[in-house]
């Protein structure tokens, strides 16, 4: 098919997305390709479109139709999926808003629960390498937001901003979003100076809920800067049982003793141990049921200088060879 043709289809077919979101997926496309080391002249020879027009595709100066996007995904293991932005969620977890609905607009051949939990652990494997975190304000709702961003950018639109939707979880509401902000604010003011005062604040953090997905994970990671300053501990999410967890959870904001009693039993002074970090992002997604991934897959592994040499010397015969 040349460019041409594309361009046909482009015409016929333009109206089922805007160009705003023609662009997102576009360059969530080109991110695929080139981290599957796929290169334009390959994807040319097994869609049969031009390799000009997949390069004008992924430099923004041709929208392809949804057929022709779904060639160029299928080959890195992809689809499109026609999803209404206004359908509302048909669990009582949501209540306006459309849980599925992501910047990408995709539904992988795999679920897109396990393409989140991938994404989303590798930069949170990130956030232990870079020491991010130790960058940020503990107890402040802008390092929440700076966690929630780094973890979920890749995948949602709306990562790291406050909610403007209303939801529950369960017999669970959540602070409505017209008295989110002043919640915030107040949460952020709460003492933080003694285990019960952390915990405390950590609970009224997750009444507040303040984004549309990702608290749990985003506002533990949060809560363990915060004794990690406070108290030099965090907490090992590996010693605390899912089931326990979740049901003093939900008891939580009448009654915080069963969650004080659990986590004050899993503290731990090993506040810079990776292992323990890694686990515990694995135990923590594990609550919300993300368990296909191992995070320490993710973080970077160190080389040997004879490995790095051998390295070195195969990407320069590769270089002789082109």
């Amino acid at each position: 098919m040349n460019e041409n043709n594309i361009q046909i289809e482009q015409q016929s077919g333009i109206e089922q997305q805007s160009e705003a979101q023609a662009k997102r997926l576009l360059a969530y496309y080109s991110y695929l390709r080139k981290s599957q080391k796929m290169t334009q002249s390959e994807l040319e020879r097994i869609t049969g479109l031009s390799r000009i027009a997949i390069n004008r595709c992924e430099n923004g100066k041709l929208m392809p139709t949804i057929r022709s996007m779904n060639k160029l995904l299928a080959p890195l293991g992809y689809q499109l999926g026609i999803v209404s932005l206004d359908e509302s969620d048909s669990g009582d977890y949501n209540e306006e808003i459309n849980e599925r609905q992501n910047e990408l607009e995709i539904t992988y051949f795999t679920e897109l629960a396990k393409e989140e939990e991938r994404f989303s652990k590798k930069k949170a494997a990130e956030l232990f390498k870079n020491k991010l975190l130790d960058t940020l304000e503990p107890g402040s709702y802008g390092a929440l937001q700076t966690i929630h961003k780094h973890l979920f950018s890749d995948i949602y639109e709306f990562a790291g901003q406050t909610r403007t939707v209303n939801f529950a979880k369960g017999n669970l509401r959540f602070v409505p979003a017209m008295y989110l902000d002043a919640a915030l604010e107040s949460i952020e003011k709460m003492p933080q100076s003694t285990f019960d005062e952390i915990v405390e604040k950590y609970v009224e953090m997750n009444i507040a809920h303040p984004f549309q997905k990702g608290n749990g994970r985003s506002i533990r990671i949060w809560l363990d800067q915060i004794l990690k300053k406070e108290l030099g501990k965090v907490i090992d999410w590996s010693l605390v049982d899912k089931d326990e967890y979740l049901t003093a959870m939900k008891v939580s904001p009448i009654k915080d003793v069963e969650i004080k009693m659990l986590l004050k039993a899993a503290l731990t002074d090993k506040i810079n141990n990776k292992k323990i970090f890694m686990n515990g992002v694995d135990q923590s997604y594990s609550y919300d049921g993300y368990s296909s991934y191992k995070t320490k897959n993710f973080a970077p592994k160190t080389r040997t200088k004879r490995k790095a040499k051998i390295q070195e010397e195969r990407e320069q015969d590769e270089e002789m060879e082109q």
